[in-house]
């Protein structure tokens, strides 16, 4: 009897697990987009664009004053008529500080000084892609569309 009992506990047992690992069918959401035949453009194209860059950037003070350099990378949309919308922060790190400037503060301030100054970095690049004339849009089949352009912004004191 006991043996009985044993096997089909064994048994209940397989099954219920078989049944706990059944697979559930995975949801992919998809959204149709077609890639541009003609990507946006700076006017005057790249070489133009770092001249204006170099021009127009400035270095945030308070990082500047504590020997902090960063890098942002921003997205924003080349719209079909040539304007920039949609202007967004993607990613802000700081890559190097002046240690011993650091290291005068307590490790709260610290962080927070990190903080302020990757966001000092977010904000002058959106002010400068604020100023920027309008490029030529991405051309799909002749047609002219919206396109969300990537474009990292380095500050590096020299």
């Amino acid at each position: 009897m006991k043996r009985l009992f044993f096997m089909f506990l064994f048994l209940g047992t397989i099954t219920m697990n078989s049944l706990a690992q059944e697979e559930k069918p995975i949801k992919y959401e998809t959204k149709n987009f077609s890639l541009p035949d003609k990507m946006p453009l700076y006017p005057g194209g790249d070489g133009a664009l770092r001249a204006f860059l170099s021009l127009n950037l400035h270095y945030p003070e308070k990082a500047q004053a504590f020997g902090v350099e960063g890098r942002s990378l921003m997205k924003f949309c080349v719209s079909s008529d040539g304007s920039i919308k949609d202007i967004s922060a993607v990613d802000c790190k700081i890559t190097n500080y002046n240690r011993t400037e650091f290291n005068k503060l307590p490790l709260s301030k610290q962080e927070s000084l990190k903080k302020e100054c990757a966001k000092a970095f977010a904000k002058e690049a959106a002010r400068v892609i604020r100023l920027m004339p309008k490029w030529e849009p991405a051309e799909l089949n002749g047609k002219k569309m919206n396109v969300y352009y990537s474009l990292p912004f380095t500050f590096k004191l020299r």
